[in-house]
Order: C-alpha cells, then sequence, then structure tokens
C-alpha cells in the first residue's frame, strides 16, 4: 500500500517485497519505480535490470574473500547464467564505491565469463582492484557482470539509469549511509546519468521498529541527515530485537538504558540523501519489510504459526550470550545475498 504524501519520505513507492508475486524458492526479486509507478509500464522487460535478494531459506550467504562459500556458490550458480560474471566486494561498512571495468589486458576489453576478466576502478585513488577487494558499492555498464553484496539488516541500495543503462548496488549500514549518494554521483561522471533519469530499490533491512541506537548515533543522523530519522523510545522492545545498539549495521554489542535510546529510520536517511544528490522521490522503492520482525503466515502449525523469510542478525544472534565473539555470532545468522542483473540473463 503507497504511504499518504506528507514528506520526501511519503513520496517515495512503499511496498513490501511480497506485493509483487515475485517469490521464488531461495528468493524475492524487486521492482525499479519511474515516476511513481512500474518502469515495466514505461520501459520494456528488456531495459530494466532484476534486483534479486535471497531469504533465509537458500543459507548464509556471506562472502568473504578467498574463502569457499557452496551455499553461495550453489545459488548464485542457479539463479546467473554461466555467461554472467558475479562480482563481489569485501564489506567493511564504508562509502567506497568501485566502478566495474571489462580488464582491458582480457579479451581485448570486452566482457568476459570469469573472474580474471573484470577490473575494479576506484576513481577517488585512481587504484585498481580485482573481485572480492575491500568496498561497500559496485556500479558498472557491463550486462555480463553481476554486482552482489550481502546483508543481513543493513541494507543493500540497488541503482539503475533508465538512460545510459547503468546500474550497480551498494551495502548500506549506518557507517555507510550516504553511499547510495555517493554511487550515484559516479554513475555521473563514469558513465554520463543524469540523477533524474536514476531509479533507486531500499531493499529489505531493519527499520525502526527493531533498529535503537544511542543518543551520539542518534545525534549524528539528525545533523547529517534529517532530524526525522530518528525518534525516542518509549520502552524496550521485545527481546526477539536483540541488545539494543547491537552489531546492526557495523554498531557495537552495548546496551544503553531505554531513556537513552532512539529509534533510527535507516530508509528516511537514504531517501533525504538520494534526493539530495537529485533523486526523483517517485523514482524510489522503499522496502517496508523489516529484516528483524517481518513475518508471514507459516504452512504448517497453525492459523498463530508464523516465519521469519529474511536472515536478521540482530534476530537470530539475539540469544547468544553477551559478550559473544563477532566471528561466532556471523555463524548462526543468515546473510543474504543481493544481486543486481538484466532480466534477459536471469534463471527463472
Amino acid at each position: 500500500m503507497m504511504c499518504s504524501e506528507d514528506s520526501l519520505f511519503f513520496h517515495a513507492n512503499s511496498f513490501s517485497a511480497f506485493d509483487f508475486n515475485q517469490i521464488h524458492d531461495n528468493y524475492v526479486t524487486l521492482p525499479f519505480f519511474y515516476d511513481g509507478k512500474p518502469a515495466i509500464e514505461t520501459f520494456g522487460e528488456a531495459d530494466i535490470p532484476m534486483c534479486v535478494m535471497s531469504l533465509a531459506s537458500a543459507g548464509s550467504l556471506r562472502y568473504n574473500s578467498g574463502l569457499e562459500n557452496p551455499p553461495r556458490k550453489k545459488f548464485l550458480k542457479e539463479v546467473l547464467p554461466d555467461a554472467v560474471v558475479p562480482v563481489p566486494v569485501y564489506l567493511i561498512h564504508s562509502k567506497t564505491v568501485f566502478v566495474a571495468e571489462p580488464d582491458a589486458s582480457f579479451l581485448g576489453g570486452v566482457c568476459g565469463s570469469n573472474d580474471g576478466d573484470v577490473c575494479l576502478f576506484e576513481p577517488e585513488s585512481g587504484a585498481t582492484f580485482r573481485p572480492g577487494a575491500e568496498g561497500d558499492g559496485i556500479i558498472t555498464s557491463c550486462r555480463s557482470f553481476a554486482p552482489v553484496v550481502t546483508a543481513a539488516d543493513c541494507m543493500p541500495v540497488f541503482l539503475w539509469d533508465s538512460r545510459t543503462g547503468a546500474f550497480g548496488i551498494c551495502h548500506s549500514g549506518w557507517k555507510g549511509t550516504g553511499i547510495a549518494a555517493k554511487a550515484v554521483a559516479l554513475m555521473c561522471t563514469s558513465f554520463g546519468a543524469k540523477p533524474a533519469d536514476i531509479c533507486v530499490v531500499l531493499g529489505p533491512h531493519i527499520h525502526e521498529c527493531c533498529y535503537t541506537v544511542d543518543a551520539e548515533r542518534a545525534e549524528y543522523f539528525r545533523r547529517e541527515f534529517s532530524p526525522d530519522c530518528v525518534s525516542p523510545v518509549d520502552g524496550v522492545g521485545s527481546g526477539v530485537h536483540g541488545p539494543a545498539g547491537g552489531c546492526v549495521a557495523g554498531g557495537n554489542q552495548s546496551a544503553p538504558s531505554p531513556r537513552d535510546l532512539f529509534r533510527l529510520s535507516l530508509a528516511r536517511a537514504n531517501i533525504v540523501s538520494l534526493v539530495n544528490a537529485g533523486i526523483k522521490p517517485e523514482n524510489i522503492l522503499h522496502c517496508t519489510d523489516c529484516t528483524s520482525c517481518f513475518s508471514l503466515p507459516a504452512s504448517a502449525g497453525g492459523e498463530e504459526a508464523r516465519f521469519f523469510p529474511y536472515g536478521s542478525f540482530r534476530r537470530q544472534t539475539a540469544h547468544l550470550p553477551e559478550g559473544t565473539p563477532l566471528e561466532e555470532r556471523f555463524k548462526v545468522f543468515s546473510a543474504m545475498a543481493a544481486v543486481i542483473t538484466w532480466n534477459d540473463r536471469i534463471k527463472r
């Protein structure tokens, strides 16, 4: 259901990922919107990339450069054709965005079919890297590349320029909020895009219902983005949401008292940042699903039975003792893969 239009936030298109009937065994797809309606109503299907988000049922698809993850490999192989190269980055909760280009030392600079054919260019430093370099965003114009990040409460942000065809994806935790606006700027300088033509999908992530932060972080978001990104907490939420201030989006494991807590809307902060970068609110799809608490009716177990379709660091690690090392926490939650690829290149 559309939100009422009383702010920039509510001019964005707000839906659940499950509203579009694009649900597969292990993933959902989200559509780009253009001028307040699904982009497919204006553009041909082959001209629009697809936003793919794995579900918890696919297993933990965490990426760790140099280490094998069989469920991740299996998922990407099932979703992407052999000719499409997944292009990952090693997430560090930053605002670093790479431009993925065909490596001129391979195939004469033509988009290739294996990892060796991809070059990641970092415009600020002028350095080049292989896929798996440390960063949190990838943009490209090569349809044989499929930029991919992982998330489990942090926000995946999908981008597509409706005029040039450039596309990409970002991983936006609290530390990285603003990375999507940076990606927009790079799409303009690298591919000649114009912000008014760029469409953005803010994927499933932890929402303010479950994401609480301390006063210092709340003040940062008020100052850097918008005062309405944060609101006071009247009391402590249910235990399923885990310790306030937990390691969602690069935070810590401390738990402030309720009077010092604030609810943080990563969506509001990102929409403000994107609109300030020239993106039209009507070209933004905001996914209303909270990875921490969104649930669906279970197929068995009675009328009240529910299940959580998304992986969530906060929800899935809430039962662990305080002080559990981060690496141990990584073992019990389902990191989800967010992939952007083209409609004519995704397996059905």
